[in-house]
């Protein structure tokens, strides 16, 4: 179960994997998601995992952003964060050949109890050819 509830009833055809999600092989995805774990690492980390990921790749990312960091809500203060500046993301992706499809910068992405803190979505493809 995640925090949003869902139970998954069946488990019987899913395979899961306890690996670091900056290393372990990507080569049979051709979709991934990362949501909160961008903002989990540091930035030389950042460039392994992207770097990791294969050409036509898309990848959705939904990360923190720098803006309101300063204001540690209760779960801010509990773990890491490498807040996100959306420049930094904007440039690093375009670094690692992602073209940017979309991204957004705003509130209401993740609603948690009281906390409703400024977030960052984009989704990209990796593309050696730009």
């Amino acid at each position: 179960m995640d925090n949003c509830g869902f139970t998954i009833e069946n488990t019987k055809n899913l395979n899961y994997i306890n690996d670091s999600f900056i290393s372990i092989n990507k080569d049979n995805y051709d979709l991934i998601y990362s949501r909160f774990t961008f903002h989990s690492i540091n930035n030389d980390e950042h460039q392994q995992f992207l770097a990791s990921i294969k050409d036509n790749t898309y990848l959705a990312i939904e990360t923190r952003s720098i803006i309101g960091s300063e204001i540690n809500e209760y779960y801010g203060k509990t773990h890491y964060r490498n807040y996100t500046d959306i420049e930094y993301l904007k440039t690093i992706l375009k670094n690692n050949n992602f073209e940017i499809l979309f991204i957004k910068e705003g509130k209401d992405f993740a609603i948690y109890k009281t906390e409703n803190p400024v977030c960052i979505r984009v989704i990209c493809k990796k593309n050696n050819k730009l």
